[in-house]
């Protein structure tokens, strides 16, 4: 599987506060697990019909940037600056990831994704 739905520089810049030993090839395998999680939700591998050039499809970008980068909080949280800072971020990255998972799970908004294919 290739990280189609974000780019490991797009997650890089969706969280900022990431841990310098965290290689692009990690990155790449959170990028991918986190397209899997959405497939899943969407029960069915949406990767080949997906498009950036589409403005529907960037809900799923949005999806996959959230919760990879959860992924990459983990990866070391010690190592993050200000840990109050990163409670705040976990929370939004987590409530935006959940509710972006919620809205995979409705067949309209499958519906809409597919249409705008």
């Amino acid at each position: 599987m290739t990280a189609t739905y974000c780019t490991v520089a797009q997650a890089k810049l969706w969280f900022e506060n990431k841990d310098a030993s965290l290689t692009d090839d990690a990155i790449t395998d959170m990028i991918e697990a986190s397209e899997g999680m959405i497939n899943a939700k969407m029960k069915k591998d949406f990767t080949s019909i997906f498009s950036t050039t589409k403005a529907a499809h960037q809900i799923i970008t949005h999806i996959c940037l959230n919760l990879t980068a959860l992924q990459m909080m983990a990866f070391n949280p010690e190592t993050i600056a200000n840990p109050g800072w990163a409670d705040f971020q976990s929370a939004i990255f987590y409530q935006l990831s959940s509710d972006g998972l919620e809205q995979l799970s409705d067949d309209r908004v499958i519906k809409y994704l597919t249409d705008a294919s």
